[in-house]
């Protein structure tokens, strides 16, 4: 009797341990999303920005307050037209036509965004030059063994927009 009073306390002891890694794993996992805020020095990738190596591409930004609105194009087809608040809140929206979750939050001077297509999870990464005329993009493969690339964007004048 006093045995199984002994085992029934270790077992007790064990789940409450299990729960408690759980709960810390879970939080120490999503802790930068939970506390991303914009803050006055992000940097600001307002406008439109051309791919160096396939100038069909266009990645447009328009920042304002937390909320961005995000439009690509290849040539004329519309790839993806949203807007997102900027605290890492997952936002349901459309990519070529097909359902798509993102989040999207600055982590130091980076603008980063998490896309959920399915069980397919990329994540890309964009940074301004210190001139702020030419934007990198990370593209990291997050749920397959694909290879992470970089893009180079040069951002267009505002007339050199309405013009293309």
């Amino acid at each position: 009797m006093d045995m199984r009073l002994r085992l029934n306390r270790c077992a007790h002891i064990n789940n409450a341990h299990n729960t408690t890694l759980v709960v810390l794993t879970v939080a120490f996992l999503f802790a930068p999303v939970c506390f991303a805020q914009t803050s006055s020095s992000d940097p600001d990738l307002s406008g439109t920005w051309l791919d160096n190596s396939n100038s069909a591409i266009k990645i447009a930004f328009q920042e304002k307050g937390d909320n961005i609105k995000v439009h690509q194009t290849d040539g004329d087809k519309v790839i993806a037209d949203y807007s997102c608040n900027l605290n890492g809140t997952q936002c349901n929206v459309k990519e070529d036509g097909r359902p798509m979750k993102v989040m999207i939050y600055y982590n130091g001077s980076k603008l980063v965004e998490i896309a959920e297509r399915g069980s397919d999870v990329e994540k890309r990464r964009f940074s301004l030059s210190s001139d702020g005329n030419t934007m990198q993009m990370e593209v990291i493969p997050m749920s397959s063994s694909g290879k992470s690339t970089t893009h180079t964007f040069q951002k267009q004048e505002p007339q050199e927009a309405k013009n293309t």
